[in-house]
């Protein structure tokens, strides 16, 4: 597994601090797999900012795995297809 990062400046409409709690939260909340809070807070996100298609990603996954919790889960993603 690797970490990707988002580089953002100063006047990225990400910076914003009630975004980035925002998204910690969905974060942690999706790390630990509570898939309820994550969806609300990814929810919330993709609200505000309909153009940031991992939002989107996010809630479409949880969506998944709320009917099919994976096993062990670590928080690593593993795509089975392009």
């Amino acid at each position: 597994a690797i970490d990707i990062y988002q580089p953002l400046n100063e006047n990225d409409k990400l910076c914003n601090s009630e975004i980035v709690t925002l998204h910690q939260n969905a974060s942690k909340a999706y790390l630990k797999a509570d898939w309820d809070k994550a969806e609300h807070c990814f929810g919330l996100l993709s609200e505000r900012l309909p153009e940031e298609k991992l939002y989107q990603l996010y809630l479409s996954r949880i969506e998944k795995f709320k009917s099919e919790s994976p096993e062990n889960w670590d928080g690593v993603y593993t795509h089975t297809e392009k």
